[in-house]
């Protein structure tokens, strides 16, 4: 009898001795039995989409990934298993209630994560080549087919109704790094106008540092909340403004402040968050 039968026997149902040890050994070899039948079953008729997927789990080494299929495809989670720090928001809306259309408001929907915006970012009127797009586009507001998922990758898509457009997206985890590969394909029988933006919203805290590549010398201002810092299309020095100000360094958690900026076309495309207490940095 092996150690861990042995404890799980005296332990869990209180029983000592070789009295019974053979029968026992036999039952819980049934049991996982049924176990792994039921579960093989369940695989083996699961069609090649899984629609009703609520949730899906990605874990590596030193990263776990949740994403949200029915809440636009969403990324709701980036946590690092080595000290528990969340890269990302958290929503403060239980469920899902967004109706899909054209009038749906992005700030009614989850606001967290990561959420992708397609055909627009804006709400677009009927100007644009294909017509009207809702604000924030469509695809945030759809539930996603997940075509396949394993334990490290992802498969999922979703069409779109203001455009007919396809976005597939492919999540990969590897170690302590997310690859997330993105296909639009057009799918009706016209051309297709769009633009697309990834929509990441992080969990910053007083203190955290941002570091932009080094060509970036200014930033250009399209908003601030009661206008602190400007008016839209003022050029701001980075990372300390003329006032002294010092934009790579996150306020205090709850500063009442809001501002978005654009750079210039980078030869580099990255950033970096920085948290000196975990000692980590985000990429």
């Amino acid at each position: 009898e092996s150690s861990n039968t042995a404890a799980n026997r005296r332990f869990s149902f209180g029983v000592r001795g070789p009295e019974g040890r053979l029968r026992h050994q036999l039952q819980g070899l049934a049991v996982f039995a049924l176990g792994l039948a039921f579960t093989s079953t369940v695989l083996w008729v699961m069609p090649p989409t899984h629609p009703t997927l609520e949730v899906v789990a990605l874990t590596a080494a030193n990263l776990a990934v949740t994403v949200l299929p029915h809440e636009g495809g969403r990324i709701s989670s980036l946590l690092s298993l080595r000290s528990g720090m969340e890269y990302l928001t958290q929503s403060h809306r239980a469920g899902h209630d967004v109706q899909p259309g054209m009038d749906a408001a992005f700030e009614n929907g989850p606001c967290a994560g990561i959420e992708e915006c397609l055909p627009t970012v804006g709400p677009s009127g009927p100007q644009p080549e294909g017509g009207p797009a809702p604000d924030h586009g469509d695809f945030w507001q759809l539930e996603w087919d997940v075509t396949a998922a394993s334990q490290t990758e992802l498969h999922l898509e979703a069409t779109g109704f203001s455009r007919l457009l396809r976005f597939s997206k492919k999540l990969t985890l590897e170690h302590n790094v997310l690859r997330i590969r993105d296909l639009v394909e057009n799918v009706g029988s016209s051309p297709q106008s769009f633009l697309y933006a990834c929509h990441p919203l992080f969990a910053v805290t007083q203190g955290d540092r941002i570091f932009l590549p080094r060509e970036t010398t200014h930033l250009r201002l399209n908003y601030s909340l009661h206008g602190r810092l400007g008016i839209l299309g003022t050029t701001i020095p980075w990372p300390r403004t003329k006032s002294g100000l010092d934009l790579s360094v996150a306020e205090v958690d709850i500063a009442y402040t809001a501002e978005m900026f654009y750079t210039d076309e980078l030869a580099v495309g990255r950033c970096v968050l920085y948290r000196e207490a975990a000692r980590q940095r985000l990429i």
